[in-house]
Order: C-alpha cells, then sequence, then structure tokens
C-alpha cells in the first residue's frame, strides 16, 4: 500500500499549471498536493516550451538613489521619524493617521488585502475616495509605490503591489 491516494480520485484542478500554488491554502492541504505540484510544473513547462512563452521577470522599483524628488523628500521626511513602515504594516497598523492621505489609502489597503492592489485598483481607489482626477491618481499611484517600495514596506510585481512580509 502507498501513502499516496489513487490520482483516479483527484479532483479537477490535479496538475493544472494555471490552477497549482503551492502556497495557496487548498493546495497546501490537498493529499495530492505532493505529486500535483511538480506535475503542475512539468506541465507548464511543456506549455512555456510550445508556445515559447518565458517566465514573467518582476518588475523593480528603482533604488533609493534615483527616485524623483517628490518621493525622494517623502522617503526622507519619514526616514527622518524612524518608523518602520514595513513592521507597522505587518502588525495591521497603518503608520499614516491623516496625512498625507494617499499613502493612507495606500497601505490601508495593502494591509487590508492580502494578495495585494494592483495599479488600476489603485489609482481607482484615489479617484473615488479622494475625488481626483485620473491623471493626479495615476501620478499619485507612482508615487506612492514608488516610496513604499524604497521604504522596504512593499514590493511591486508586475504592476500588482504587495505588502512585503519579510522585512
Amino acid at each position: 500500500m502507498t501513502d499516496m491516494p489513487d490520482t483516479s480520485l483527484a479532483p479537477g484542478c490535479y496538475a493544472s499549471p494555471l490552477i497549482y500554488k503551492a502556497k495557496a491554502k487548498e493546495c497546501a492541504e490537498c493529499v495530492f498536493g505532493s505529486a500535483c505540484g511538480p506535475s503542475a510544473t512539468a506541465r507548464l513547462a511543456v506549455l512555456r516550451d510550445h508556445y515559447g512563452v518565458k517566465p514573467a521577470t518582476p518588475v523593480i522599483i528603482r533604488p533609493v538613489e534615483e527616485l524623483p524628488k517628490k518621493s525622494q523628500q517623502i522617503v526622507d521626511r519619514i526616514k527622518s521619524t524612524g518608523a518602520d513602515l514595513g513592521q507597522m504594516m505587518l502588525a495591521g497598523r497603518n503608520p499614516f493617521k491623516s496625512k498625507p492621505q494617499f499613502l493612507k489609502l495606500a497601505c490601508h489597503l495593502l494591509i487590508a488585502i492580502p494578495g495585494g492592489v494592483s495599479r488600476d485598483n489603485l489609482r481607482y481607489a484615489f479617484k473615488s475616495k479622494l475625488n481626483w482626477t485620473d491623471g493626479t491618481a495615476a501620478a499619485h499611484v507612482l508615487q506612492a509605490t514608488q516610496v513604499l517600495c524604497a521604504l522596504g514596506a512593499a514590493i511591486e510585481t508586475n504592476g500588482l503591489i504587495t505588502l512585503k512580509r519579510t522585512t
């Protein structure tokens, strides 16, 4: 008798390269997980090879020394307080009580949504909650992303901004 259940009884998602995620609760707890993961990875490699698709390369935000002037000023002002935004946000506390409002809103969303926030969703939040134009909101999305990433509180990968889970 083997420790692995009969794969003919596996759920429909079994070994799907589009569905399997090792860190997902459902996959981590699944009795078929030990065989599903390697099979999904192998199938993904076959699909990528067949269609000529390369794995996504994460978008890296420029290092602190290359930030635009306004973003750098905000970073410097926050650093001067000695506050560790990343630790505060990991503890579920928004480091911005009132101003700047756009950073308060961005931090609130990052804390509240574990999967992160897309640039588009953050822009929409700025427009609807702060009554900003699309251009103003888009500029502040970029600024918020630069500041939070430069301070090590968030990371951005392919337009998705997430709370940095390790500091």
